[in-house]
């Protein structure tokens, strides 16, 4: 089918809660400034999902020590990923409206001390609450650090600091494991808990001095100067050239909160793509949770030998991120040069079909490569087919779920944070129910049915992203009279 040449469509009036308005002005902060603010905030994400990535090296370690069966320590990660589902629900909505600092602040005080109290804690219960104290400062980092981000990067700017953006995330899954598994091995595994707090101390300083607040809501291009208590020392010390007059701020014409969060699933394409994208990390959660009974059981591996298996994993997902989005990006610029416009108008581009005909791919990919490990664990080959395959299993997952993300964050470009904690709570209610069933699972059926199992499943998922793939565009203008629409920028 040939696509017309379309229209530029004029911006329409109101508030953010009525359409999605213009393309957001570029910020107005250096390009030294921008790296420095990315960079904090992308180490700042690294403690997101650094608590469960760490953890599974030393379950052993505190099954054994705490007195309490594999199975039953099992629910201290069933815990932590339900405490990850809801509480950004409630921080999101806030930070979107209010400001990332004040969230930044208050759940990186939480985590520190939640991570004290689990270097010190010497029973299950303790364990279990403040697992979830943990959890509530982590789940919070990540959804409201990505946000951040989209705040100060244009589309246009995204492959230039692409590098920054994308690596603290995936530096924990590649080296969470790894770090877990050699401090529980040398130091015990209350040292794990101790690197958390020391490192999430540090965080909390170097955001009290250097990170400027970048909510638009707030701040918009940076122009306006944020509230007082909201401030950074860097502010008070070489404060930018805010607007003389400062403007009305958008976030507080509009309250928005839990409800209006979980409402966002209720969208028909925001709901498939968040299901898709959940079915994936259960997925992956599901292998994370086998990995040290099926390594320790079949090839006797040791805590700091099942830490290094997780890297091929890890390695593989962190190789995706410069995959997909070349990949993505040559993609747009064949539909771009297929239309024949400089400017598009966002309601007649198919950013869905450009991003899916990337995703779909690797959701057929990530399933074959799931059943493949599944039978090679099954038939107790060499240790080094696992480890191959479970590479190329990461870098398919890991890669689909990037694109997946992406699309969402391109659908609600005006709320990133409340569409991301939409997306994490069904992602993690949904592994939370996939963990608590593997071990049980494959006792049952064995790990080689068990994949075989996960990878019908990515199949029957794959048919919702076909859904997208054809019906996506032609719904998405009353998305875009909810505000919920793509940018019109269209040159990433």
């Amino acid at each position: 089918m040939k696509l017309s040449q379309p229209k530029l469509a004029e911006p329409k009036k109101g508030n953010d809660h009525q359409n999605h308005g213009p393309s957001p002005s570029p910020s107005i902060l250096s390009g030294p400034e921008k790296i420095l603010s990315i960079i904090i905030v992308t180490t700042m994400t690294f403690l997101g999902p650094a608590p469960m990535s760490i953890y599974f090296p030393i379950l052993s370690s505190l099954s054994r020590d705490l007195h309490v069966s594999p199975s039953r320590m099992s629910l201290t990660i069933t815990v932590y990923m339900i405490t990850q589902a809801l509480f950004p629900l409630l921080t999101a909505s806030f930070s979107d409206q209010r400001g990332r600092r004040p969230v930044f602040i208050v759940c990186l005080t939480v985590y520190l001390g939640a991570n004290i109290g689990l270097a010190s804690q010497n029973s299950f219960a303790a364990l279990m609450a403040l697992r979830c104290l943990q959890s509530f400062g982590a789940s919070s980092l990540s959804v409201v650090g990505i946000a951040a981000m989209t705040d100060i990067i244009t589309r246009a700017e995204r492959g230039k600091y692409r590098i920054y953006t994308s690596s603290g995330y995936t530096l924990a899954s590649l080296l969470g494991p790894v770090t877990g598994g050699l401090l529980a091995q040398f130091l015990g595994w209350r040292s794990v808990f101790w690197f958390l707090a020391i490192f999430s101390g540090v965080m909390l300083l170097l955001i009290l001095i250097f990170l400027r607040e970048s909510c638009r809501a707030v701040v918009r291009d940076g122009s306006v100067p944020p509230q007082r208590w909201n401030r950074a020392l860097i502010d008070w010390m070489h404060p930018l050239e805010y607007c003389p007059e400062s403007p009305p701020q958008p976030g507080s014409t509009c309250r928005r909160g839990v409800l209006d969060t979980i409402r966002l699933l209720g969208s028909w394409q925001t709901g498939l793509l968040v299901a898709s994208q959940a079915v994936l990390f259960c997925g992956s959660m599901a292998i994370f949770a086998s990995i040290p009974l099926l390594f320790q059981r079949q090839y006797g591996f040791q805590i700091w030998q099942i830490g290094l298996v997780y890297v091929p994993y890890a390695a593989g997902g962190f190789a995706a991120r410069w995959i997909v989005s070349p990949l993505t990006a040559k993609n747009m610029r064949r539909y771009r040069r297929h239309i024949g416009a400089e400017v598009i108008d966002p309601r007649e581009f198919p950013f869905e079909r450009v991003r899916l005909e990337v995703i779909l791919p690797l959701v057929y990919l990530a399933g074959a490569w799931v059943m493949v490990y599944g039978w090679l664990m099954q038939h107790d080959v060499h240790v080094a087919g696992p480890l191959v395959v479970l590479f190329f299993t990461g870098n398919a997952t890991t890669g689909a779920s990037v694109g997946l993300t992406g699309l969402l964050l391109g659908i609600h470009r005006r709320r990133p944070a409340m569409a991301l904690a939409a997306a994490n709570m069904a992602r993690f209610l949904c592994a939370a129910g996939a963990v608590a069933a593997i071990i049980p699972g494959i006792k049952l059926l064995g790990i080689g049915w068990m994949g075989t199992v996960v990878a019908g499943i990515y199949l029957v998922m794959s048919g919702m992203l076909w859904v997208v793939y054809y019906y996506g565009q032609r719904m998405r203008p009353s998305n875009l009279k909810k505000g919920t629409g793509l940018l019109q920028r269209t040159d990433a």
